[in-house]
């Protein structure tokens, strides 16, 4: 006997690296606090959506690490605060 897992079929999410982290449509110091805690692993892949995680590396090396936070207050500090 063989078995079959049916799964729906998704999407693919577009990932944003502007800095938006949270989706909120600014690029404020909440984006900064969650890339922050991503890099902490204060938040598991399980309790965060998983396009958060990806947005949270805005310099795109593939890693989430202080860099990305310090890219994020980079540009609020250069005035480029909408998304």
């Amino acid at each position: 006997a063989s078995a079959y897992l049916l799964l729906p079929l998704l999407e693919p999410a577009s990932i944003d690296y502007s800095g938006n982290v949270d989706l909120s449509g600014r690029i404020d110091v909440d984006d900064v606090h969650l890339d922050h805690d991503v890099y902490n692993a204060r938040y598991t892949l399980v309790s965060m959506v998983m396009h958060k995680f990806l947005n949270a590396d805005v310099n795109r090396d593939r890693k989430v690490d202080v860099k990305d936070a310090v890219w994020i207050v980079n540009r609020i500090l250069s005035g480029q605060q909408g998304a």
